[in-house]
Order: structure tokens, then sequence, then C-alpha cells
């Protein structure tokens, strides 16, 4: 005998014999929301192969040392192949056995690919991993003629025209969708009245818990929700946490079901169509300054900045003129961003009238701001960042990325190998040792010696030395130097060294500034 709690579930909700029906469409809806789910039990096969009717295949999981199958196409499954089955046991089965590990990324890309696609139905979309959908339809049923039409153009898409094997379920609650659809029924419930008894018949294994609680329900004889419907939910939740009671209450839709919604990415793209033709760059910066104070409120009002925006002048006989503008820092002020416009046009000869500008930004990054530090010293130095970063988006904007180089320092004592060329900016230097010139020959100049002199443009007196380098023995490149700086009256001061494997020779390497 079984007493109720007041919190426990209702002992009876159908009749033995009831079978969960569809429930016509036209019945009667009382709520706010309706969530369609769309379940792709065979996603992670259909990655793999579009023939899983003729070729034996499967797609294995790793649990512990040991590899189970996770998913088997109908001819392996013709063959006896099912899931839950070891690798091995699969493979004496079928000798000619296709084996693919599961790919959890691209299953992953898969329904994110789907999720894009499913706002043409919904502007609500969640994703459910490992291969279900939801989407929130109820204002979307007048738009699209009625229920019916949207699970068709679905299941055209999906199975018809992409190969998809799918199964949905629709009603009021996110939670119920997903598992009627992952249960493989096609259900559609209007009124959350009628959800125990569409959910009643359904396997505790198709709940959201740990194996070791299902296995738990298992022992005590439960197999079906119905079965956790007749028990107290205190009982419940003493005995197998209040997990269980939140995932039933969740499925009933007695508690609210948080979702993580879909998001689409942020993009700007504004046209400024010219009442006449414009054959002077110049001419079209106030056209172009009104497209940027658009794309500025864009970014203020979803809190983001921009490293990249693209220009578009449309021409009536010409293929439009494309300017690429990138970012260095984050900014959104349109004064700044015209001026980089006017940088690199004035560079450009119009390729014809323009009739039409176009601006275009799709890469945004989230915006930060920071406080400014209260000594001056620190000021001057983010100042002073500040600076030669826009100094740099100019040059960048006037010359291009290919002209302008930075140089970073390289681990290595010999001066050749020392430094690297990378992309210019502030970078944290390493500290180097010793005097080095700023400007280093290509290749080291010999020097006259006449007289126990050195000459170069006049003669060389050594001010500083010697300084003594010997490494590259590791990879045949080795150098035997002795350096000194020296005063030459003409040229300045100037880095020499003394080759000592022949001590007859000096080279001049360098030019101090």
């Amino acid at each position: 005998m079984i007493l109720k709690s007041p919190n426990s579930y209702p002992l009876w909700d159908g009749p033995p014999d009831q079978q969960t029906l569809p429930l016509k469409p036209g019945t009667k809806n009382k709520q706010s929301e309706l969530w369609l789910a769309v379940h792709l039990p065979r996603l992670a096969l259909e990655i793999v192969t579009t023939d899983s009717h003729s070729k034996s295949l499967v797609i294995v999981k790793e649990a512990g040392n040991r590899q189970f199958v996770y998913l088997a196409s109908h001819a392996a499954e013709r063959l006896g192949i099912v899931s839950g089955m070891s690798l091995s046991a699969a493979c004496a089965l079928c000798a000619d056995l296709h084996v693919h590990h599961i790919n959890p990324g691209a299953c992953q890309q898969a329904l994110k690919d789907l999720e894009l696609w499913a706002l043409k139905f919904s502007p609500r979309v969640n994703l459910h991993p490992p291969c279900s959908l939801l989407l929130e339809i109820k204002g979307s049923i007048q738009y699209f003629g009625g229920l019916d039409n949207i699970k068709n153009q679905i299941v055209q898409t999906l199975r018809n025209r992409w190969g998809h094997e799918i199964s949905l379920a629709v009603s009021p609650a996110p939670a119920a969708s997903i598992l009627l659809a992952t249960s493989g029924a096609d259900v559609v419930v209007n009124d959350i009245n009628d959800l125990r008894s569409a959910l009643g018949h359904l396997p505790i294994a198709l709940l959201p818990l740990d194996e070791k609680r299902k296995r738990q329900l298992a022992k005590t004889g439960v197999r079906i929700l119905r079965d956790l419907w007749r028990l107290p939910a205190a009982a419940l939740a003493r005995r197998f946490g209040s997990d269980l009671v939140y995932c039933l209450d969740r499925s009933l839709g007695k508690l609210a079901h948080p979702l993580s919604l879909y998001q689409p990415p942020p993009r700007f793209e504004h046209t400024y169509d010219i009442s006449y033709e414009v054959d002077n760059y110049q001419s079209l910066l106030p056209y172009a300054y009104k497209l940027l104070l658009n794309l500025c409120r864009f970014l203020h009002k979803h809190d983001v900045y921009t490293s990249h925006y693209i220009f578009y002048f449309k021409h009536a006989q010409h293929t439009p003129t494309v300017i690429n503008i990138d970012l260095r820092q984050p900014r959104r002020d349109p004064e700044h961003f015209l001026m980089l416009l006017e940088t690199k046009i004035s560079q450009m000869a119009p390729a014809g009238r323009v009739s039409a500008i176009k601006l275009s930004a799709e890469t945004f990054h989230a915006y930060t701001t920071y406080t400014a530090d209260m000594f001056p010293t620190q000021d001057i130095k983010e100042k002073t960042e500040q600076n030669i970063e826009q100094l740099l988006e100019q040059l960048y904007a006037r010359l291009g990325h290919d002209m302008i180089r930075g140089i970073k320092c390289h681990e290595d004592h010999r001066p050749e190998y020392a430094y690297r060329c990378s992309e210019a900016g502030i970078n944290t230097h390493t500290q180097v040792t010793g005097s080095r010139p700023f400007w280093l020959f290509p290749e080291p100049e010999r020097l006259l010696k006449k007289n126990n002199r050195l000459y170069y443009k006049s003669a060389i007196r050594l001010a500083m030395g010697p300084e003594r380098i010997e490494a590259g023995w590791w990879n045949g490149k080795d150098i035997h130097r002795d350096y000194y700086i020296a005063i030459d009256k003409l040229a300045g001061n100037l880095w020499i060294y003394h080759d000592l494997t022949d001590r007859r020779l000096w080279y001049l390497h360098g030019l101090f500034g």
C-alpha cells in the first residue's frame, strides 16, 4: 500500500490499456509556448556516410579501455550488430566491418549548422546535444499556415533533401518534447494537462539521469514514467535525489526549463544610395561618414568593437571598388574610422563614377573598458602606446600590411641570428645585454688595415671592448669573434669585430645611431 503525501503525484493517470495516440492539432491550446523537438538519432553516422543501407559501418565509443558500438548502419544491424555491443563481438559478426570513432566536434558543428537553418521557422532555437534541436513555434504557426506546414517543411528538408533520419514531437514543455522525440513518437500535445498521458509509457532510460541512478530505479521495479508518478515525490527525492523530481516536474511543465537560446553573431551592413554619380573619392567622404555613424551606434548598442570593416563603392559599369580597413585597437569613434578611410583612398584613383556606398562589418569582439592609472608615468606610457597603435593603423591604411614589419629578439648570441621579423606593434622585448647597433649590415664588410691602423671612411680608433662571441657550433655556422665599439670621425660610432679564426681580418658589422 502506498500512502500519498501532499506533494505526491496522482496515483492514476488513465486506463491501463490506453495507448498514447497523436493528439489532434485542432485541440484548443491554452499555453503561451509550443516547443517542437527535432531528434536526429543517427547524426553521428550520417556525418561519416550517406550509404547506411548497403555499407556495414559502425561508430564506436570508448568506455574505460574497451570500445563499444555507439551506432550501427542498417546494413550492420541486419547482421545482428546493435548499439552497446563490444567492437570485438561486432567484428566477429562482420569480417569487413568499417569502423569509425565518434567525432563529438563534428556532431556539434552539424547541430550548429542546423541551428542556424532552424531560424527560418522560429527566432527561439535551442541546441540539445548530442543530436536534438528545440524550436518554439507558437508564434510561427499562423505565419506558416498551420503546424502541419511547419512539420512538412522540416521533414522535406531534413529527411528528403539532406537524408537525415528524424523524429518530431510537439508539446508545451521543452523537456517533454525532447523525451517524445527521442522515443521516436510523432506526437503533437497541445494541452499541458495531456502530457501525463503522452509521457506515461516512455521508459525511464530516456530521462537525462546518470546510469547509476537509472540502475537504482530499475532495481526497484520502475520501468516507465507512469511507475514513477505512482510514487510519492517526497520519497523519490529522499531516495533518489531531488534532481529526479525536478526532471519529472520539468517534463510535465510544472517547472520552467532554463534554455540557452541561439543568438546569431552580429552583422552590420548599410548602403547609402547617392542621387547623382560622383567621380571624386574626396566628395564621397560625407556620405561615408554617415555610414560610419551608423556603424558606431551599432557597436555601442551591442557593446562590441570591430577589427575589420569594408567599404564597397558601387559603379554603374564596373565591379565595385572594395576597400578593406583593419583596426589594431578597440575604437568606436567615427572620426577615427573616417581618418583611416581618407588615408586609404588618398592613394587611389577612382575606377569610375560612384552611385552607391555600402559599409559592411562582420568581425566583432567584446568591448572592455579600463580605468586609467592614477600615476602620471603610467598614463604617459598608455598614451604613448595608443599613439603608436594609431600611427600603425594609418601606416597600414596608406602602405598596406606587406610594407610594414617589426623586429623581435631571438635567443641566439650570434648577431646575424639574434632577431626575427614580426608584425609591427608594441611587444615585450627581451632585455639585451651589451651594446648593440641599431643598423646591422646584411653582410659584414671587410676593413682596410694599413700600417697597423684600421680604416673605414677615415682612421678607426677603438673605444670599448672586446666582447667575445663564440657560438653556432651545433649547426655548423659557428663564429669566433672579438667585438669592439670604435669611432670613425666621418662615419661615427662603429661596431667592428676581429675574426679569431684568421687574426689578420677585421670586419665592420654595424653602425650606431
